[in-house]
């Protein structure tokens, strides 16, 4: 199975390539799209064709949670028309896939963070407790209590999950920490310590 993957389709699902690079001599069967998104079950890939047939003559957009054994959350399948007449996206996001990485450095500059700050905030954001935090940083609990206050202080929300809210929105713009070296003139504050 393929996430994040949009591709476009015409009504008689064949693939036309990726959404952002059509290659009409790229086409698949109709058939190979469910398996080439790993759909097995009959049910997903009538929904699937109707969804098709929807956003391609009548412009609708449709969406679907579709699970397979192996999943907790699932997938979401979301099928739009396309900018070209006759075609249709087709995209599949995996709920279960892990986050994107937060840029300790970007949360630093956007927020005024110190290193530690950030670093608590990131290791939030991938699931740890906040005494497994202390525990990994060797300090006591009231320390990262008192530093998730700061944080949520310096990024303007109330609570850890208007912050998980926030950072979910940051992975979608973070660069791999090993890109994100910002040009000094375009920062938005000086250097931090910390």
């Amino acid at each position: 199975m393929v996430s994040g993957l949009s591709v476009l389709v015409s009504a008689a699902g064949r693939v036309c390539g990726p959404a952002h690079q059509v290659r009409l001599d790229e086409i698949i069967a109709p058939s190979q799209l469910t398996a080439h998104l790993g759909i097995g079950d009959l049910e997903t890939m009538r929904w699937l064709n109707d969804a098709v047939q929807r956003a391609v003559h009548e412009r609708r957009t449709s969406s679907m949670r579709w699970r397979t054994k192996d999943d907790m959350i699932g997938k979401i399948i979301n099928v739009r028309p396309a900018h070209e007449a006759g075609l249709a996206v087709v995209a599949v996001t995996d709920l279960d896939a892990p986050a994107g990485d937060v840029s300790i450095a970007l949360l630093m500059d956007i927020f005024e963070l110190t290193r530690a700050e950030a670093e608590i905030a990131a290791s939030l954001f991938c699931k740890s407790d906040l005494s497994d935090i202390a525990r990994e940083r060797g300090v006591r609990l009231e320390t990262v209590r008192g530093q998730v206050k700061a944080i949520l202080h310096k990024v303007g929300t109330a609570s850890q999950k208007q912050l998980m809210l926030v950072l979910s929105r940051i992975t979608q713009i973070s660069l791999p920490p090993e890109q994100h070296s910002p040009d000094p003139a375009l920062q938005f504050r000086a250097a931090k310590t910390g």
